[in-house]
């Protein structure tokens, strides 16, 4: 008489789930880490953006924006708004017509 293995077990599902935690685990923690390491960078290269700069030159400082709107209420002159987020704070970059720096802020979420 042979013995045939069972088509379920449940040290097959227990090693599954726990393969399955381990890779959620691992690709919320390299997210959570290539966001330190954005935030830090430009934190760090945002000093560096003044007025007059292009929006090529911007770009080339700190990256593609994580979002860009063309605002009606952005401030006088501002064709553009470039938003860099952090997890509370935000950077923004405002250009004018010409695609030209008017104005860069900092907020923080309280």
């Amino acid at each position: 008489m042979q013995f045939r293995r069972p088509l379920f077990s449940w040290k097959r599902v227990i090693v599954s789930v726990g393969i399955l935690v381990v890779l959620v685990a691992l690709t919320i923690v390299s997210y959570a880490s290539a966001r330190i390491y954005r935030v830090r960078q430009i934190e760090n290269d945002f000093e560096q953006i003044h007025k007059g700069q292009t929006k090529q030159e911007v770009l080339k400082v700190l990256g593609s924006p994580d979002e860009a709107n063309t605002w009606e209420r952005c401030g006088s002159g501002c064709a553009e708004r470039f938003w860099y987020y952090g997890f509370i704070e935000q950077w923004g970059i405002d250009f004018d017509a010409n695609g030209k720096v008017i104005d860069s802020f900092y907020n923080v979420s309280p």
